[in-house]
């Protein structure tokens, strides 16, 4: 018997065919990459390992963890479009440690946002710190800035700052200048300062907009061998205690600020240096509880005030000269207070 054996038709492979199974191949692997954890690590704000570090990225609140950057003379940049905002994920936005020398560069607008710290920056040994960022920083919970540094000088160039409870903190402990310049509005929060700055080493300068915070809106101290001065453009706020705090063991101390209110004190200044202590105000200077301005100028020379209207709990201005200069008050408003007297003023130098 004679058997048929049947041959196997072959399968038709044709170019179009092929084609297209490469084609849906590669689409699925793309199409995999993008919807995976790989592209949202890609696309979250990250920083390149010091001493020379570039951050780049945009923001990716949830991906985006705190970028811990150190090195010796540790230089921090970013590039166009970077942001960071660890709100989800917990810690800082950027934590930087330097030696010999700290610098933080934005000049791109990047949004910096922590959960805990914006921007935590500490150097030590020798050489200066300098942090400049050009749009917000925030930390939700303690600091939007916090700076030490422990070499020369201490400078902070900034846009906006907010915390949920100090703005910008920075000591310097170094032998140098300390010297902060705010360009937009800095909040502090419940029980913070909206700046706090302290200097061991020469002069101490603030230049500001708007400060308020939820117990003092500016508390700065010099301890340092130069002068403190501080200018505001715009409203300062202490909510629960002072809205200024000054006091200085250098040589001078000047303030000048247009509105101030705090609720305990407005202004409150203590020279203790060998120079003259000066506070001019254009607005409307108020301590709910206490006094609207109060002054005192230890072992220096003279004091003078130049002030609109003022208001206080207990006292409008008081103001004490131990120097060995003049006493002089000059005022264009209203000077008043709730329950004692609008000026109280005593001199043991030259003039009052």
């Amino acid at each position: 018997m004679n058997t048929q054996i049947q041959q196997p038709v072959p399968r038709k492979h044709t170019v179009d065919s092929t084609r297209f199974q490469r084609l849906a191949l590669h689409s699925a692997v793309a199409a995999a990459l993008l919807g995976g954890a790989y592209s949202r690590a890609a696309y979250a704000g990250s920083c390149t390992p010091g001493p020379v570090s570039v951050c780049s990225g945009p923001a990716n609140n949830g991906v985006d963890t705190t970028q811990n950057l150190t090195g010796t003379s540790l230089t921090v940049t970013t590039t166009l479009g970077f942001g960071i905002d660890t709100t989800s994920t917990g810690g800082y936005a950027l934590q930087l440690l330097g030696t010999d020398g700290l610098t933080f560069t934005d000049t791109n607008n990047s949004r910096i946002t922590g959960h805990r710290v914006g921007i935590e920056a500490r150097n030590t040994g020798s050489g200066a710190l300098s942090i400049t960022s050009s749009a917000e920083v925030q930390g939700a919970i303690f600091y939007g800035i916090r700076a030490r540094n422990y070499g020369t000088n201490l400078t902070l160039q900034t846009a906006s700052v907010s915390s949920g409870q100090f703005g910008v903190f920075a000591r310097n402990s170094g032998s140098g200048a300390l010297d902060i310049t705010s360009a937009g509005r800095v909040q502090g929060g419940r029980g913070g300062d909206g700046i706090y700055a302290r200097n061991a080493g020469t002069d101490l300068t603030i230049h500001t907009t708007a400060v308020t915070g939820g117990r003092g809106g500016i508390n700065a101290r010099n301890m340092g061998n130069g002068e403190l001065s501080i200018a505001s453009s715009e409203a300062v706020i202490g909510s629960s205690f002072i809205g200024v705090y000054a006091s200085n063991t250098g040589t001078g101390l000047t303030l000048q600020t247009t509105a101030v209110s705090g609720g305990v004190g407005g202004i409150v200044a203590r020279n203790a240096g060998s120079g003259a202590l000066r506070i001019t105000s254009s607005e409307v200077i108020t301590g709910t509880s206490h006094t609207g301005i109060f002054a005192n100028n230890y072992d220096g020379t003279d004091l003078t005030l130049q002030t609109a209207t003022v208001t206080g709990g207990i006292f409008g201005i008081e103001a004490i000269n131990s120097g060995s200069g003049a006493l002089s008050i000059t005022t264009s408003g209203a000077v008043t207070a709730a329950s004692g007297a609008g000026i109280w003023a005593r001199n043991r130098g030259s003039d009052l």
